[in-house]
Parts: C-alpha cells; structure tokens; sequence
C-alpha cells in the first residue's frame, strides 16, 4: 500500500541547470527535487485513475509525474498553465 500525502501549495519549476524539476512550500525553504533523467512518464490524460485525493479541484488541470523514487500529482490552477508546465517540462 502506498502512502498519499493531502494536497499542498507548492511552487514548481525547473533547477536553473535544466536537470531537476523542484518544489517547495510558498513560505519556507523546504526544497524537495526529482532529476529529469529518472521521470518514467508524465501523465495528463487519465490522471483521474492515478490520483486518490477527494481534494483535486479540475482534473482536467492534473498530471502526474512518475519518478523512478516518487509519483508527483501536480494540479495548475487552470489549463493555459498547465500547457505551460508540460512546455517547459
């Protein structure tokens, strides 16, 4: 059985080297880093049956991230940021 956390505000962005997609909390200085390498698939379609979070506002704004360690729920706040993010990503 996995361990799901409840969603929090985070900002995300790319490492200034292109190499790691990061987050951290708006607040504080809680940094947290996937390498790029080690993402599996990113997935926007279909995100619906890889979340288990009653609290997901637009599903349609979703993706999920697959890392070789972790699995990031990512939600934008409407769907020209998340254009956006995969952009970027």
């Amino acid at each position: 059985s996995q361990n799901h956390t409840y969603p929090r505000s985070k900002f995300v962005y790319l490492s200034e080297d292109n190499r790691y997609l990061c987050w951290k909390s708006m607040d504080k200085y809680d940094e947290k880093r996937m390498e790029l390498l080690s993402i599996s698939k990113v997935i926007k379609k279909g995100a619906e049956y890889h979340i288990k979070s009653d609290s997901i506002k637009n599903i349609d704004c979703c993706l999920v991230v697959f890392g070789e360690e972790r699995r990031l729920v990512l939600e934008a706040k409407d769907e020209i940021e998340m254009d956006y993010f995969l952009y970027e990503l």
